[in-house]
């Protein structure tokens, strides 16, 4: 899976903007990622059914994603709750492959993704449930499991 760096007018979703642009402002400062602490955005409050907080651990390859909150969107779609489980084993190994290297990918640029010093040891998604092919049900993602 190939990702390339774009210009924040591609996020759509005037919400996820708001969550990135305070995500950037907080970088220029220092020209480094942000404490997890100093992030709190003005529409975190509108977002938190589709946000999913992971703590990342850096000294597995790759890197372990245990979900740390219970994302109402993300257990809609899946039919349980993830909180405390590892990111790739609630998805399962038929979606996984899909799911996981844009997290890697995340963990590996810094970008944007949310820390304590030089090391990444957190995430927070904004999950939007979306189809090129129209809309669909958020339910049953993991029924090939």
């Amino acid at each position: 899976m190939d990702f390339v760096s774009v210009n924040p007018s591609v996020v759509k979703s005037i919400r996820q903007r708001d969550l990135l642009n305070t995500w950037l402002r907080l970088y220029a400062r220092e020209n480094k990622m942000p404490a997890i602490t100093e992030y709190r955005p003005e529409r975190l409050g509108e977002e938190l059914p589709d946000l999913v907080y992971y703590s990342v651990d850096g000294t597995h390859e790759p890197p372990r994603l245990t979900i740390q909150s219970d994302g109402t969107r993300m257990s809609t779609a899946y039919g349980r709750n993830g909180k405390g489980r590892l990111l790739d084993e609630y998805v399962g190994p038929h979606l996984a492959p899909l799911v996981m290297p844009a997290y890697y990918a995340c963990l590996k640029r810094r970008l944007p993704v949310y820390s304590k010093g030089d090391a990444v040891t957190d995430v927070i998604a904004s999950l939007k449930t979306i189809s090129e092919d129209g809309g669909f049900e958020i339910k049953n993602f993991d029924a090939g499991r």
